[in-house]
Parts: structure tokens; C-alpha cells; sequence
């Protein structure tokens, strides 16, 4: 959403994020009702076309999937009984839940 210009950000924001209304949306922005409608359809066709160009959810969901796919296959491996397989498999299952909590 942040590659949209501000304002177009702002009203989808508003719109998706924190449920307003059309109509609460064009009172403080002091547009009609269509305008706001406006706005954010354009803010949509522009997400989708960055997003078929980029890949950009894609890559995410992608990313996300193999991070809890690591955590998890590491946190198997804790239970290992040999000390050194042990600690190295929780420092990559630390690694791995950062990694997707900066997703």
C-alpha cells in the first residue's frame, strides 16, 4: 500500500484497516461519497497491476511458507538428544520466527 500516493493510502487505510465508512472517509477528507469511491477503486487497480507485474504478495506468502517450513523441521531436530544438534536447531528456529515476524 505504501507505493500508492498518500492520500489514495490513507483512504484505503481508513477504508480496510480501520472500517469507515465512505461517508466518514469523505467528511474528513471533504469530498463526496463517489470521490472517496473513487479514490480507492483506483488505489485497487493500481495494487492489483503492481501485483502482476512485481509478484509481490506472491513472494511473500512464499517466503512465509518456507520460514515456518525451516522453524518447524528445526524445532523437530530440538529434541535431539546430542547437545550440540540441539542448541544449533533452537538458534535456527529463533532465526527463522524473526524472519517471519519481519514478513
Amino acid at each position: 500500500g505504501e507505493l500508492l500516493p498518500p492520500r489514495t493510502y490513507d483512504m484505503m487505510k481508513d477504508y480496510y484497516e480501520d472500517d469507515l465508512s465512505l461517508s466518514e472517509i469523505a467528511d474528513q477528507a471533504k469530498i463526496t461519497r463517489q470521490g472517496v469511491r473513487h479514490i480507492i477503486k483506483k488505489g485497487e487497480d493500481e495494487l492489483i497491476r503492481l501485483e502482476e507485474c512485481l509478484h509481490l504478495a506472491e513472494r511473500f506468502h512464499h517466503l512465509a511458507s518456507l520460514a515456518d517450513h525451516i522453524a518447524d523441521v528445526a524445532k523437530g531436530l530440538c529434541k535431539n538428544s546430542d547437545p550440540i544438534v540441539s542448541s544449533a536447531a533452537m538458534e535456527i528456529a529463533t532465526c527463522a520466527d524473526e524472519m517471519k515476524a519481519k514478513l
